[in-house]
């Protein structure tokens, strides 16, 4: 028996597959660059779904380890994109960049509703109902919009591609079922803007790989954006710690104060019987 309605779950699912559809939809207008230095507008967008939907107040303190750790982030991108040798032109970028923008905006709304309910519902009924809606509405969006594609891949091209192209879609899979899992943890300790904060540091990981596989050492500046983001995130995380009651709970405990008062009313002359009657008129 679930603890909220299917549908809910449905929801929340199809906001996260149509967010990372639409990620990996706007590489094809676009750059990473653009593509990456735009996902960070996840991270104001996650602050005001939690500011409405958890009636979270953030301090002075979060606000500007927020700005620390997108000036790094920023600076991450601007140095990756000052070392590509060849810059391809996207005519329509900017089809690209809209849809890295509404990727962003989906992703704030849908790692809110994750953090509440993981914390309020249930985290394994919350991973098993999302990896099965995910998979049915993956599956269908598949066969819908990418059927032609799938076709190719199946019988024009050689096994070599195919291998790969198999090979990359497990380990994708695979790197999305273990982020799931640990960024579920991850919110059972802490709080959905510090995890997209983290993120943040996904540039520097890239740059890891990087040099362990090409041998690419980065510039000075790309360390001194590290620098900024660890330090944005640890300024976060000792902010002082903010409220995190959902607005409906809130409102369903003002309303049972409301008729815990009437009840309780002292009766103003007259008989006790009297005196409730004058509350309820």
């Amino acid at each position: 028996q679930l603890k909220i309605p299917w549908w809910v779950y449905f929801l929340m699912s199809l906001l996260d597959v149509e967010a990372n559809y639409m990620v990996l939809l706007s590489l094809k207008f676009t750059s990473l660059t653009s593509t990456t230095l735009l996902g960070s507008l996840t991270v104001p967008s996650v602050m005001i779904c939690s500011k409405w939907l958890l009636a979270r107040v953030f301090s002075p303190r979060h606000y500007t380890g927020v700005c620390l750790c997108l000036l790094g982030g920023t600076i991450m991108v601007w140095s990756d994109n000052t070392q590509q040798d060849d810059y391809e032109d996207h005519p329509y970028s900017y089809i690209g960049d809209l849809l890295a923008i509404i990727a962003a905006l989906l992703y704030g709304l849908g790692d809110t509703l994750a953090e509440y309910a993981i914390k309020n519902i249930d985290r394994t009924e919350y991973l098993g109902m999302l990896g099965l809606f995910g998979f049915i509405i993956s599956f269908l969006q598949c066969l819908a919009l990418e059927y032609s594609s799938i076709l190719n891949l199946l019988f024009h091209t050689t096994p070599t591609i195919q291998h790969k192209a198999f090979a990359t879609m497990v380990w994708y899979i695979m790197s999305l079922v273990f982020y799931y899992v640990a960024s579920s943890y991850f919110l059972t300790l802490s709080d959905a803007t510090l995890l997209n904060l983290s993120l943040q540091t996904t540039s520097l990981w890239a740059s890891v790989f990087d040099v362990v596989a090409n041998g690419t050492i980065p510039p000075l500046v790309f360390f001194l954006a590290v620098l900024l983001v660890t330090l944005g995130v640890c300024v976060y995380q000792v902010g002082r710690e903010c409220g995190t009651r959902p607005i409906l709970e809130k409102e369903e405990e003002s309303s049972r104060d409301e008729s815990e008062t009437l009840t309780t009313a002292t009766p103003s002359g007259g008989d006790q019987e009297g005196g409730y009657m004058s509350i309820k008129m």
